[in-house]
């Protein structure tokens, strides 16, 4: 069968690209066809121009300047972490034709027998790819409609167009979603039927994911240690660390997409399979991540969960509710949790979660 997939591939984050590998993967293992639609729309783009300007507080020409002038010095240091996510992406992914807008995409559209969405936060209403019809599959002329662990990341609808999201999603053949959570936002939509699938990532086993992960040679990373990986950097993070530093005598080695503020091994730079490879040795993960958790649960290892600032979190408390570890989030210092995990509880959990999503795609992908 031929399959093409549609998901945020291509924003140099390291969950946003490895869920789009293990989709990949996956149904290649199955013996289907597939690719990766390669949709980089405005918005998802020019992540480290030298020219681009986020906040439109600085617009004016002189202000401009001078802030781009300020900013070149951080964005010169984070071009290694480009460069890595670009070898991933031309290495690693199939990649259709590059659209660089909705119209485009509807206009000439990559012929498949089936469409599917998903994974990641598609359809986050917070931001523009959760209002974008091509995450809602509107440019598929023929073949199949499916979302598969498809994110709303938040509890509710966004905005004002709840009515042409749920037209959309009941055009769909089939729908899943990541979260539980998901499943009632569906039902206010008035789509029904829908089911609860894995992240990709789970779709992988731990030893897949160590064939596939990649020790960073660039950097002098110690035998043992803390990995550190957090998009906030928020105080809670940053003083979690130090005292797991402190009562452990562990060095910390960070990931973070911005530079930390603890005295760390800056890592920042390493592509998707390095971050494998670091979360697969860390003795233990700080992270404010989903997919930090993902991988810290694929590799069996201690790990602390943090909130974000964002309001997102109800994917994170969701995946730790479904996998009976609530209890490894921190919200005080005094109730950081010492006891060992029970993984071989966490295990029969996830191998009810991977077998329901492996039967979804069974049933998506079955010819008619």
């Amino acid at each position: 069968m031929k399959i093409k997939i549609i998901t945020c591939h291509d924003v140099y984050n390291h969950g946003a690209s490895l869920q789009t590998l293990a989709m990949q993967t996956y149904l290649r293992e199955l013996g289907h066809d597939v690719a990766v639609i390669d949709y980089k729309p405005p918005y998802l783009s020019g992540h480290y121009s030298f020219t681009k300007v986020d906040n439109p507080v600085y617009d004016h020409f002189l202000i401009r300047y001078l802030y781009l002038l300020a900013k070149i010095p951080g964005r010169i240091r984070r071009l290694p972490r480009k460069k890595a996510f670009d070898r991933f992406t031309s290495s690693h992914l199939n990649l259709t034709e590059k659209y660089k807008s909705a119209e485009s995409l509807k206009s000439n559209p990559p012929e498949a027998d089936l469409y599917i969405a998903g994974s990641d936060q598609i359809w986050n209403t917070l931001f523009p790819n959760g209002h974008d019809p091509a995450f809602y599959l509107d440019f598929v002329r023929s073949g199949r409609k499916a979302s598969y662990a498809a994110s709303f990341a938040t509890d509710r609808i966004y905005g004002a167009d709840s009515a042409t999201i749920a037209e959309r999603l009941r055009s769909f053949d089939a729908v899943s979603v990541r979260e539980r959570s998901g499943l009632g936002i569906l039902d206010i939509l008035g789509v029904t039927e829908a089911t609860v699938t894995a992240d990709p990532a789970f779709l992988l086993t731990a030893e897949h994911w160590s064939s596939l992960a990649v020790h960073p040679s660039s950097h002098a990373i110690p035998e043992r240690y803390i990995l550190f990986y957090s998009f906030d950097n928020s105080p809670l993070s940053y003083m979690l660390c130090i005292y797991l530093h402190e009562r452990f005598g562990l060095p910390v080695v960070s990931v973070s997409p911005t530079r930390p503020a603890i005295d760390a091994i800056d890592c920042s730079s390493v592509g998707p399979l390095e971050f494998v490879s670091l979360i697969e040795n860390a003795d233990m993960v700080v992270t404010d991540s989903y997919h930090g958790i993902i991988f810290s649960v694929i590799f069996e290892k201690p790990f602390y969960s943090v909130d974000r600032r964002e309001n997102i979190n109800i994917r994170t408390t969701d995946l730790l509710s479904s996998l009976n570890l609530s209890e490894r989030k921190v919200s005080r210092l005094d109730s950081v949790p010492f006891h060992k995990i029970d993984y071989d509880e966490v295990r029969h959990a996830l191998r009810a979660m991977v077998y329901t999503s492996r039967n979804f795609i069974s049933e998506i992908t079955r010819p008619l």
